[in-house]
């Protein structure tokens, strides 16, 4: 995801290419339904008016296609493009649908792929090469480009773009939670509001799709909660009045950019409370906490 994210952005390091040819990040997660009203749900898609043409991407970790996902992809039109995943302009022109998978599962891969059979072209991703294996592009660019095999360095590829995923640990989105809460204090933000934090701490964040920007803002929202209930909870106060107006938005009740005297030694104590509340989702070990502190469950209502 960041990787290709990257390639569009033109991330520094990275080839070029897909910049070049006018490829942006459109979509990650969304879900449309195609031209027999089935849903399908890319993990990226990539559109370049530029080029007339967009990319739906589905990456394989492992050496299994999903049969029913593939048949659903097939029958995806340029107006459903249009109409129910709203890309702009000529980008919904031409399009492919594109597997992404390791080399070592290539073979079982393609026995997936032949058997459609389905046109999607796939990518390998093999050492320091993505390599396109099977099929084509309608992008005769993109053929060569992947036909040649682009070359990655892979210790560069930038990890901020969208930095966990539904499937992250929660000690993964806390290194980014915590820090920006701190941040907060640093501007003197009065308090924290789920729909801002979500925003400053995945960049990505506007094109998410809004299922997947619920399941995330349930990720964030459990992470700070703890946060709140444990380590952090002479900082941090969950807010219910606010709900029903705001969504889901915490106080900041302790700010060591308010005291005049000992704030570095404050500022010394919130870090290592952040070292302790990161140790802790890691390892599943922590000190009870004094008493509960109120928080809705996922039922309740919140703004989107």
């Amino acid at each position: 995801m960041n990787l290709f994210i990257g390639l569009c952005r033109g991330a520094r390091g990275l080839p070029i290419v897909l910049n070049q040819q006018g490829y942006t990040d459109f979509w990650i997660e969304y879900k449309f339904s195609n031209s027999l009203n089935q849903d399908v749900v890319p993990e990226l898609i990539l559109a370049s008016e530029l080029k007339a043409h967009s990319l739906l991407f589905e990456w394989k970790s492992g050496a299994n296609l999903d049969h029913d996902q593939l048949e659903r992809y097939s029958h995806v039109t340029t107006d459903d493009l249009r109409m129910r995943a709203m890309l702009r302009g000529r980008s919904a022109d031409h399009f492919d649908v594109t597997v992404v998978a390791k080399g070592e599962n290539i073979e079982r891969i393609l026995i997936g792929i032949r058997s459609g059979p389905y046109t999607f072209p796939v990518l390998i991703v093999a050492g320091s090469k993505i390599l396109l294996r099977e099929n084509s592009f309608a992008c005769q660019e993109l053929n060569q480009i992947f036909g040649a095999g682009l070359e990655i360095d892979w210790d560069i590829v930038p990890m901020s773009y969208f930095p966990f995923d539904r499937e992250s640990p929660l000690w993964m989105l806390a290194e980014k939670i915590i820090p920006m809460i701190l941040e907060y204090m640093v501007r003197r933000e009065p308090r924290i509001s789920l729909d801002n934090i979500a925003r400053d701490v995945v960049p990505t964040w506007t094109i998410l799709g809004q299922g997947y920007r619920s399941e995330m803002k349930t990720k964030i929202a459990e992470v700070i909660r703890q946060a709140e209930q444990y380590e952090f909870r002479d900082y941090l106060r969950y807010n219910r009045d606010m709900l029903g107006s705001f969504g889901h938005t915490w106080e900041i009740t302790n700010n060591p950019r308010d005291l005049r005297d000992k704030r570095h030694t404050a500022w010394r104590k919130l870090q290592s409370l952040q070292r302790n509340f990161l140790e802790a989702l890691r390892t599943g070990r922590r000190i009870e906490p004094q008493g509960e502190l109120p928080f809705p469950g996922p039922g309740e209502s919140e703004t989107s």
